[in-house]
């Protein structure tokens, strides 16, 4: 797509895009789920910020 917009064939990269690229799927939240959801969402971002930097340091072993 970076080509074609490149070489001028579209006056957009979005023109480009849009004719390039289409939705196969589009998901959304289990309605009866979203209440589960917003308890755990609180606890995720405690777990996310008290891991961030123990994962960083294993990014050496993951290749």
């Amino acid at each position: 797509m970076l080509a074609a917009y490149g070489c001028k064939w579209y006056s957009t990269l979005e023109e480009c895009v849009n004719l390039c690229l289409s939705t196969a799927h589009t998901y959304g939240p289990i309605p009866e789920h979203v209440e589960k959801y917003q308890e755990l969402y609180p606890l995720y971002r405690q777990v996310y910020t008290q891991t961030k930097e123990l994962n960083e340091a294993l990014q050496v072993f993951r290749r």
